[in-house]
């Protein structure tokens, strides 16, 4: 039986591996260079462009898709550690002088919920975010307003997404995951400000 103590500690140990991999990842993703979408990311892209329309054709109204620079971090190998658990699942939008830039990292490409999801999410920054907040370091309570406003929106529009999953165009565009799972995750979810 104390084969069984061995077990439980190389649990824990990789538990805690994975714990302090997913912390370096949300710092080291922000470091990593940037890439154009593939041929088969860009489609995913427009799948979701089309499902995001569908569901909330006035935030589709407001905004301009031309002003869009989408970009991919293609995430080293040792993040797929954290993928099944969603730690390397992580999407930015950055205001530029000509637009604005969305940065998604490969991992979300594994089901068209979790592009969809991280995409609305970032759409709606650029709708109703105030980027100076983010970009001047500004008032953390301000942040948190603000980013609770877009979270409560893009939990919104996965409650209606869900309703596609098991619908014909569900089934034809390959929904795999839940769309309010990943509206549930840490960036996702609205926090006490």
């Amino acid at each position: 039986m104390a084969w069984c103590k061995y077990v439980a500690y190389a649990i824990g140990l990789s538990v805690i591996v994975i714990v302090l991999l997913s912390l370096l990842a949300s710092y080291h993703i922000k470091k990593l260079p940037t890439e154009l979408p593939s041929s088969e990311q860009q489609a995913m892209i427009s799948k979701s462009r089309i499902l995001i329309c569908t569901i909330d054709k006035d935030l589709c109204d407001a905004i301009d898709f031309g002003e869009i620079d989408f970009r991919v971090i293609n995430l080293p190998l040792y993040f797929d550690i954290g993928k099944g658990l969603y730690l390397s699942h992580s999407a930015l939008s950055n205001k530029m002088d000509s637009g604005y830039r969305i940065i998604l990292t490969n991992h979300l490409f594994d089901d068209i919920s979790a592009t969809t999801v991280f995409i609305y999410h970032e759409l709606q920054h650029v709708n109703i975010s105030d980027f100076s907040l983010y970009d001047d370091g500004g008032n953390e309570h301000d942040q948190c307003l603000d980013h609770n406003r877009v979270k409560e929106r893009t939990t919104e529009f996965a409650k209606k997404m869900d309703l596609l999953v098991n619908s014909k165009e569900g089934l034809e565009l390959n929904i795999k995951g839940l769309p309010t799972d990943y509206s549930k995750l840490y960036g996702n979810t609205a926090k006490r400000c």
